[in-house]
């Protein structure tokens, strides 16, 4: 239920391994090339030993580097719940969870909207608040609490939030625990630079009769500052300037 707790991510580990192996391995065929006696070394015959014995135990040798690289290569422990980043997966979902809206089967669109979360890093604002209010409906106010801090968390205008569930789902004081356990999530700076872009686009519509030529000029400035953002960082998303006021 809580989508603060997001799947951890893979990690293999081959070399941590193997490379221990060589730097321990390497210096006794180097020695034996040189004219060395290396009886220490298990895998190269010293004068006089039998090839076929030695062709054997180096065959013995190399199936257990392969084995223990294998092994090396496997997900570490945790990884059962590694999470895959799958668009299309987390939509399909979502749609599943919202036709079970619509019947009212709450405890269903619950675990569908759980699934999803298991196919994406952040999910969108808007399904994360439709199972909130899921779980309000169906009293486990305890998940809902949970999925209230990561709105909480992520919603930088929260006035709005609020009013959708003080007092229908919750009470003043469950409110204020929650401001008080608030972790902002988001990036002020962008936020801000989205905010600025979003008032400048917006100043002079719809007068286009008298300041077209005004309009035209702020967008050009606005598309600019996008293009130029994204090239630098990427495009920016709810992951940086938080969820929307009206979770659209």
């Amino acid at each position: 239920m809580d989508a603060q707790n997001e799947a951890s991510k893979g990690r293999y580990y081959p070399l941590h391994i193997l490379l221990p192996v060589f730097l321990i391995n390497f210096p006794y065929p180097c020695f034996y090339l040189i004219g060395g006696n290396p009886d220490c070394y298990p895998f190269i015959p010293s004068r006089g030993q039998n090839v076929t014995d030695m062709t054997a135990r180096k065959l013995v040798f190399m199936i257990f580097l392969g084995i223990l690289g294998i092994l090396s290569c496997q997900p570490n422990e945790g990884d059962d719940n590694m999470l895959i980043i799958d668009a299309k997966q987390y939509h399909q979902f979502v749609h599943q969870a919202e036709v079970a809206l619509a019947t009212s089967d709450f405890a269903k669109a619950t675990t569908l909207y759980d699934q999803a979360w298991g196919h994406i890093d952040m999910p969108f604002g808007k399904d994360l608040l439709n199972q909130t209010i899921c779980l309000a409906l169906l009293e486990n106010k305890q998940a809902m609490l949970e999925n209230m801090q990561t709105l909480v968390n992520r919603t930088p205008k929260e006035s709005a939030l609020k009013r959708k569930f003080v007092p229908l789902y919750l009470s003043e004081s469950d409110w204020e625990g929650l401001m008080r356990a608030r972790k902002p999530e988001w990036d002020d700076e962008k936020l801000r630079l989205m905010e600025e872009i979003l008032d400048r686009d917006q100043l002079f519509r719809p007068m286009y009769d008298t300041h077209d030529d005004t309009i035209n000029a702020n967008r050009k400035i606005n598309m600019d500052l996008l293009f130029d953002l994204t090239e630098k960082e990427g495009f920016t998303s709810h992951r940086e300037i938080g969820y929307p006021e009206n979770f659209r």
